[in-house]
């Protein structure tokens, strides 16, 4: 769109300002003492999985966190799916952060913890 309107000089200061941040961010987290695990989850319709998208665990290492999960097969991006939420609790109970991605037909009421609790009998940990 820059370039149509004479903006692209400003366009690109922008941009450059915009991932001079993100990578003076990104260092700033590479220094961190503890690192913290990260799992990017999503459960139901389509099913119970832990992201593995490329891009996402970029995102997660830039921040200064760990990805504790193999891709299947080492398949870039690929997901892990879990048949149930049982399997899935055991899998993230060690996770330091989890990045919930679900979809709720109700939004307000949704919570991790009512999803997670109303169908797991016992959690290792809590979550926030």
């Amino acid at each position: 769109m820059s370039a149509f309107v004479n903006k692209e000089p400003v366009a690109n200061k922008y941009m450059k300002d915009v991932v001079d941040r993100y990578d003076c961010t990104k260092r700033g987290a590479a220094e961190l003492a503890t690192k913290k695990t990260v799992a990017v989850i999503s459960i139901g319709f389509f099913g119970n999985v832990v992201s593995q998208a490329a891009y996402k665990i970029e995102f997660i290492e830039d921040a200064g966190g760990i990805n504790p999960f193999t891709p299947p097969d080492d398949t870039p991006g690929a997901a892990i799916s879990y048949e149930t939420l049982e399997e899935m609790a055991l899998a993230i109970a060690d996770v330091d952060i989890l990045i919930d991605e679900s979809y709720s037909f109700d939004p307000p009421s949704y919570t991790i913890v009512s999803c997670l609790c109303l169908k797991v009998t016992v959690l290792r940990r809590s979550w926030v």
